[in-house]
């Protein structure tokens, strides 16, 4: 068999000596859609390492582990069962990934819930509880490029990202409290599907398919409520709420056609969602998610007393683009998420209200960031180690990464800056970034070199 093996390999390698260059592929169709009907070989072609496909359709370079852990997600299954009287639900999940290394286990992030099986590929898998993380041990090593899915039956009351209202429930933030997963991985975008077994007159709102997104805005709702729909441009704009009026509803968000415009004349590119749905919630929440954003009524009902008072929706809208459809290959380039997304909303201010309502951002994230410099916390945009808390941190991510902005708008000019932003944003639309995408991007469409400004800000 070892020698059979070697010939199928030798004549494989022979119809493509030339060797095979970046993800260029020798077949039909990609590597990554043919691999479930392939024999996996590993050979050395112009000193690196690639995984052949067996039957030949197509090549995979190995550059060793990309995510932490060794492993990329590739898409997750999820059947929900909640219980109104318990408030607690019952799961389902499957989870497909690909190994970038040989694994021998997996750790997710150790939950509250009640785990009743884990398998893969069939095959039950041991777990344990270390360093707060759960470990699920595999009956076997996986080699590297191999597909395995893994499967879990579980139920309870997560201790976070699970709200309950009277009406209905909704996720925020926490993903892997309510699923098996790593949340300390958002440059790991994966495909989320949910199916749920609800009351018939329970609505239902979840992460959109089209793309694949991070664990930390992967996310669903359901429940009765109240529906407002409108079509702008390709996007069809819901408002919901399992406690607010449909009233209320078309008050809170009359703005939002012309702020998903806004955004998408900044960003370059169409409004990356066919439908958006901001659901309002009970108290302060403000979460984005792909394709839907959660709010609080304490953050969003004051526009109707202020209209000014808008930044809540915007800037959970603006993550559709920067946090969403581009997302940091890990928190040390957060700063590209929410810094960008801080200075969309004074932006936004400042088209929507005039001057003095972007003057008013700038002001506010002058005293957050003044605020932690002058308690000997001011750190550079891409800092990778631990905040003392989450007040620094925003203040460092949020305020300074916004000002950040502010300073590159100064200096570049308008029409330098923001063909940088769309720069950006194009070239890494649908991609995981870090703080060098960013300037690479400005420096292509100011034609200077930021080196200096890049130094003092961002770099550690």
């Amino acid at each position: 068999m070892a020698k059979l093996w070697g010939m199928v390999l030798a004549l494989a390698l022979g119809a493509c000596a030339s060797g095979p260059r970046g993800w260029e592929n020798t077949g039909q169709e990609t590597f990554a859609t043919a691999q479930t009907r392939c024999q996996i070989g590993t050979q050395e072609v112009d000193g690196a390492q690639w995984e052949i496909c067996m039957n030949g359709f197509g090549w995979w370079q190995t550059t060793g582990v990309i995510h932490d852990g060794g492993y990329d997600v590739l898409r997750v299954y999820l059947t929900v069962t909640p219980d109104t009287e318990t408030r607690t639900i019952g799961g389902w999940q499957s989870m497909t990934l690909r190994a970038e290394r040989e694994l021998t286990e997996v750790r997710f992030d150790a939950n509250a819930l009640t785990l009743a099986e884990a398998t893969m590929d069939g095959d039950p898998m041991m777990s344990r509880i270390e360093d707060g993380k759960v470990v699920f041990t595999f009956p076997y090593p996986i080699r590297p490029g191999r597909l395995v899915t893994l499967r879990f039956n579980y139920a309870g009351a997560p201790a976070r990202g699970l709200v309950w209202e009277e009406n209905g429930l909704y996720t925020s933030y926490f993903t892997c409290d309510w699923m098996f997963c790593a949340l300390d991985r958002p440059g790991d975008a994966f495909e989320f599907f949910s199916d749920w077994r609800k009351a018939e007159d329970w609505r239902t709102l979840e992460t959109e398919i089209a793309h694949a997104y991070p664990a930390h805005v992967q996310g669903f709702a359901a429940g009765r409520w109240a529906e407002v729909r409108e079509r702008a441009g390709e996007t069809d704009f819901v408002y919901a709420s399992m406690h607010g009026s449909e009233a209320d509803l078309r008050a809170m968000f009359a703005d939002t056609p012309r702020m998903a415009a806004s955004f998408e004349r900044r960003a370059g590119l169409p409004f990356p969602h066919a439908t958006y749905t901001q659901l309002l919630v009970q108290g302060g929440a403000a979460q984005e998610g792909a394709g839907f954003a959660i709010l609080g009524d304490d953050v969003v009902r004051p526009v109707l007393t202020d209209p000014h008072e808008d930044w809540a929706a915007a800037h959970e809208m603006a993550h559709a683009y920067w946090g969403d459809l581009i997302t940091p290959k890990d928190w040390s380039h957060f700063w590209l998420s929410e810094g960008l997304t801080t200075f969309m909303v004074a932006a936004w201010k400042q088209e929507r209200w005039g001057e003095a309502d972007y003057q008013r951002e700038i002001g506010l994230a002058t005293t957050r960031w003044t605020r932690a410099r002058d308690a000997g916390w001011d750190r550079p945009l891409a800092f990778a180690a631990a905040y003392p808390d989450l007040r620094t941190r925003r203040a460092i991510q949020y305020s300074k990464g916004m000002l950040f902005f502010v300073e590159l708008r100064r200096a570049l000019g308008e029409e330098a800056f923001w063909r940088g932003i769309a720069t950006y944003t194009r070239a890494n639309a649908g991609g995981v970034v870090e703080s060098a995408d960013m300037q690479h991007a400005m420096e292509e469409a100011s034609g200077r070199d930021l080196d200096a400004l890049f130094a003092e800000w961002v770099y550690p």
